[in-house]
């Protein structure tokens, strides 16, 4: 009977953390969500010159730290090496995106290339946060 009753509780306690985790990566799922159609809008063109675009970069830049410490956290929580390395891909796509970003603004006006790269890193960020919506699906 102790045996049963150990059985029983350490199951419930198995899915009480996965319905935690799981409602985790839901949240960092709508956040990340956010944040890649904030830097698609920061994107669009004439966005780095417009007279509100350096209080806009600051939000921007302030939403990406706040989602990078969440997504940390995340990656230290995570349940299994498999969860570990969808976060770890999160991350990477997203400091990927920023870096591409920064590139783009230092150089003060449009440069055709380094704003499709900058479009193309947003767009991988977007694939690796879907990732977390739909965790059997793998950005290619």
């Amino acid at each position: 009977a102790g045996l049963l009753i150990w059985a029983l509780v350490a199951h419930r306690r198995r899915s009480a953390a996965a319905t935690d985790w799981r409602g985790r990566v839901i949240d960092a799922y709508a956040k990340g969500s956010a944040l890649h159609d904030a830097m698609a809008t920061a994107e669009t063109p004439g966005a780095l010159s417009g007279p509100d675009a350096g209080y806009r970069w600051s939000d921007l830049q302030r939403r990406a730290d706040d989602y990078s410490q969440l997504l940390y956290a995340l990656q230290q929580q995570a349940p299994g090496e498999i969860e570990r390395i969808q976060v770890a891909d999160v991350i990477a796509s997203l400091q990927a995106a920023r870096s591409a970003m920064d590139a783009e603004r230092s150089t003060g006006a449009y440069d055709s290339a380094l704003a499709g790269i900058a479009r193309d890193r947003i767009a991988f960020f977007a694939s690796a946060v879907n990732s977390l919506r739909e965790p059997n699906v793998r950005p290619a």
